[in-house]
């Protein structure tokens, strides 16, 4: 059902005019969303299934359900914040900024550094297979894994090395994960809210993942890879 707000209305859609792609175990046909303001109609792709499509995305379980309600949520924030000024030509641009995945964003360059940092722990067979494979599984779950796997003491070096060199997937993701009932991922529309938050300074203090962490130095890194050219809050 469309959805009405300032006078715009949306509604996402599978696009059965397109092939269908893969999807987790199966094929489903990709998720659109059709914008009308003013007696007038665009449809884009949705930028969450495209993300979510991904192979190295399983590992997450995100549904097309909750892709659904992160376009939602991107969505109605784009229309409330242009609602004196909303412009459908403009509009897809909005969306691409505001709907912006940061561990997405994130995900291979901590990849990388990750790699480096194994390599020069001598453990380069595993840094190697992470380069190999590192559009097909997720920093997630690497994570994950050499949590499991690794020595705690060699777990906690690569936490205080990657504190000072890595890009902050490290804290961000563990912030997501403290998140109950929520897909994996943290749109730049949510981080605009949280960034100044008291909620993520208390969890930057309390986690230990995030010690040595500057969130300021988090929000410049964010800033700097993400924002557009003189665009402020």
């Amino acid at each position: 059902m469309a959805k009405e707000f300032y006078n715009v209305t949306y509604k996402t859609y599978l696009n059965d005019r397109v092939k269908a792609v893969p999807f987790r175990d199966s094929e489903t046909f990709p998720l659109y969303i059709q914008i009308t303001y003013d007696r007038r109609t665009t449809a884009i792709k949705s930028y969450y299934f495209e993300i979510f499509q991904q192979v190295k995305y399983d590992y997450t379980n995100t549904s097309l359900r909750d892709i659904e309600q992160l376009e939602n949520n991107a969505i109605n924030y784009v229309i409330n914040w242009y609602s004196e000024k909303f412009d459908l030509n403009l509009f897809p641009a909005w969306y691409r900024m505001f709907s912006k995945d940061i561990l997405e964003s994130l995900d291979i360059p901590f990849k990388n550094w990750l790699a480096a940092f194994l390599q020069k722990q001598k453990i380069s067979g595993f840094g190697a297979l992470i380069e190999a494979g590192i559009h097909q599984v997720s920093a997630l779950q690497i994570l994950e894994e050499i949590h499991t796997i690794f020595p705690s003491d060699l777990y906690t070096k690569m936490l205080a090395e990657a504190a000072k060199e890595a890009p902050p997937f490290i804290p961000l993701s563990a912030y997501v994960r403290t998140r109950k009932n929520t897909p994996f991922c943290l749109p730049l529309h949510e981080w605009l809210t949280l960034q100044n938050s008291q909620e993520i300074d208390d969890f930057m203090n309390e986690s230990p993942e995030c010690w040595g962490y500057d969130i300021l130095k988090i929000i410049r890194y964010i800033k700097q890879l993400l924002y557009p050219k003189g665009f402020e809050q």
